[in-house]
């Protein structure tokens, strides 16, 4: 079991780091983006095929 204080650690570090909150949302937005192309294409496949 991971101690608290290491664990303290770890959080206060996570937050404190400069995150480029830019570059995450471009990517998150890009992952998301074909995630749902992805999904958009196989529900359709899906449906074909039950014709």
């Amino acid at each position: 079991m991971i101690e608290l204080e290491s664990l303290q650690k770890v959080i206060r570090f996570v937050c404190l780091e400069n995150v480029p909150w830019g570059q995450v949302l471009v990517n998150l937005g890009s992952v998301l983006g074909v995630s749902l192309l992805l999904y958009g294409v196989v529900v359709w496949k899906v449906r074909r095929s039950d014709r």
